[in-house]
């Protein structure tokens, strides 16, 4: 009896080769709007696939006034859970602020703090997968920020394109 080594393709690949196959077919971006949530009023975001399950984020939020200005810098890592297009999401953020504000309309005096708000995300997110497509997400995302030391419920609604 005599054996011949031989080698087959079979479907189990590594984890490495699935993420290449990954990367070629399914969206890999994407950009938005969200409205209140973890930037305060409004933010511009860029999302981007860290691997199968995990997304992360940066964005910035501006917002001008007659008594002072903000500039938050969401940073965050999310993980979904889900198929094809209809997610669970948690995440955790790491907003770092800016706050400037002035008290006194009569003379010029002006106060500036800098401070982190932290949040954890828990929402739905519509995310396409295979083909570039429209983005939404609804999440509820509590602040504590460092600045008062407050909890403060919140949520925010995000509107963006997938690429």
């Amino acid at each position: 009896m005599c054996f011949h080594p031989c080698v087959a393709q079979t479907e189990n690949w590594s984890k490495a080769e699935n993420l290449q196959v990954l990367n070629k077919e399914f969206v890999n971006n994407t950009i938005y709007v969200e409205l209140l949530g973890n930037a305060g009023i409004y933010s511009f975001n860029y999302e981007r696939r860290v691997s199968n399950r995990f997304w992360g984020r940066i964005g910035v939020g501006y917002f001008p006034g007659p008594f002072g200005a903000l500039v938050a810098v969401p940073v965050v890592l999310n993980y979904l859970m889900g198929k094809e297009t209809k997610f669970f999401e948690l995440g955790l953020v790491i907003t770092p602020i800016y706050a400037e504000s002035k008290f006194d309309l009569f003379s010029a005096s002006e106060n500036e703090e800098f401070g982190v708000i932290l949040s954890p995300t828990i929402g739905y997110r519509y995310q396409p997968q295979k083909k570039k497509n429209l983005f939404f997400k609804l999440a509820f995302t509590p602040l504590l920020t460092t600045l008062e030391t407050t909890f403060v419920p919140s949520g925010g609604l995000s509107i963006g394109y997938s690429f």
